[in-house]
């Protein structure tokens, strides 16, 4: 289960995701920095929506929260850290080239800076003293960076829905342990054994998150919740009959346990391997 300061802090997190976004992608950057193998064996693609970033301002970030659009328009980052936003955006103009750089528009209590640099549109908007949030995409798409970010912070202050007002997300993320990534889907598709490879019937959503165990070693724990107790229980007997499937990872220890709607996996593998399970859920960028 997770502790009630890291569900705390994750939900922070996740209040300005709109509804209609996922998956939803969780990175505790000190750790990541610490460990750049780790890094490396995630093959965290989504990183890149920060490439923007100077490397004096990624460093100080504490954590990251990368947001997919369901509809294709793009996705928004959730950034918690003591960055400057307005020097951030000054910075990031250079690199376009700009003559001035970009001025804050009010948003009720908040503000929005929106830029072009090299025919991406960025666009990032102040949540609280610590925590902004971050669109990007080409200029030309239909949704802006700055309707984005401003969408985002509708969520934020409650105008309109949040993802996590959904009952199928709030309840993955209120059971998944902590984790340096943590990843929230809105179906389990990905999550099977071998003699049930189209997915688990009845299942409404998942997530998973990569447990540092040591050096070398990593547990990664799954939680499935489903439509109905009997529909949970027969995947745990087909777990338990065929094995567990993450993508292509073969776990070194694999144990599933059934919690009325909910089913928990978790499995033992390697470094070099942890990457197989978070590649079989489709992440941002991989």
């Amino acid at each position: 289960m997770p502790t009630e300061a890291w569900l705390s802090d994750f939900s922070h997190l996740l209040s300005p995701v709109p509804k209609g976004h996922g998956p939803l992608l969780y990175m505790d950057m000190e750790t990541l920095r610490e460990r750049p193998g780790l890094q490396k064996a995630l093959k965290l693609q989504a990183m890149g929506a920060l490439a923007f970033l100077p490397p004096s301002a990624s460093g100080l970030l504490n954590s990251v929260l990368v947001a997919v659009d369901q509809a294709g328009q793009g996705a928004i980052v959730v950034l918690d850290g003591p960055i400057n936003v307005a020097s951030l955006m000054q910075m990031a103009s250079s690199f376009g080239i700009s003559s001035e750089p970009p001025k804050p528009e009010a948003y009720r209590d908040h503000q929005v800076w929106s830029i072009n640099v090299f025919g991406f549109a960025v666009a990032v908007g102040t949540l609280d003293e610590s925590t902004a949030v971050l669109g990007s995409g080409l200029s030309a798409q239909t949704t802006s960076a700055k309707d984005m970010v401003e969408d985002a912070l509708d969520a934020f202050d409650g105008v309109e829905p949040r993802v996590m007002d959904d009952p199928r997300i709030s309840q993955v993320v209120d059971n998944l342990p902590v984790g340096v990534v943590v990843a929230v889907f809105g179906d389990c598709g990905n999550l099977s054994s071998p003699a049930a490879a189209s997915g688990l019937d009845g299942c409404l959503s998942s997530g998973a998150s990569a447990e540092l165990l040591g050096q070398d070693k990593v547990a990664i724990n799954a939680v499935a919740v489903f439509q109905q107790e009997e529909q949970a229980s027969a995947a745990l007997e087909t777990f338990n009959a065929d094995g567990i499937r993450l993508g292509d990872l073969v776990p070194e220890k694999s144990i599933a346990r059934q919690e009325g709607l909910l089913v928990r996996v978790r499995l033992i593998t390697n470094l070099e391997q942890v990457g197989r399970a978070f590649d079989a859920f489709g992440l941002p960028g991989s």
